[in-house]
């Protein structure tokens, strides 16, 4: 089944299968820039014990105590480090045929 999306350029529709066609590609069309908004969901201020919902507000009163907000990090970045532990896949079938072997 393809999928397909409406085109406001053509009042059409288009396969998202394919390329978008270009005479339905506005000039202007650029990407739009991320916007973080102010608001967020209450948090209480280590500072002050204060509940803020306003990113503005809350950075301003931990910046004017002298402190630093750390913690934003995105994770995932970089190369993944696996862990294998030696001999665990033989210490398990050991375990499985000791409780068959029952």
């Amino acid at each position: 089944m393809a999928r397909s999306r409406f085109c406001k350029a053509c009042e059409g529709w288009h396969d998202l299968n394919e390329a978008w066609p270009r005479e339905c590609l506005r000039e202007t069309a650029q990407p739009a820039p991320y916007v973080r908004p102010d608001g967020m969901d209450p948090i209480r201020s280590m500072v002050s014990g204060k509940l803020h919902d306003s990113r503005s507000t809350y950075y301003r009163e931990v910046r004017s105590a002298g402190c630093e907000i750390v913690g934003d990090d995105r994770a995932g970045y970089g190369p993944r480090y696996e862990y294998r532990p030696e001999g665990v896949g033989r210490a398990i079938k050991d375990a499985i045929e000791k409780l068959s072997a029952r």
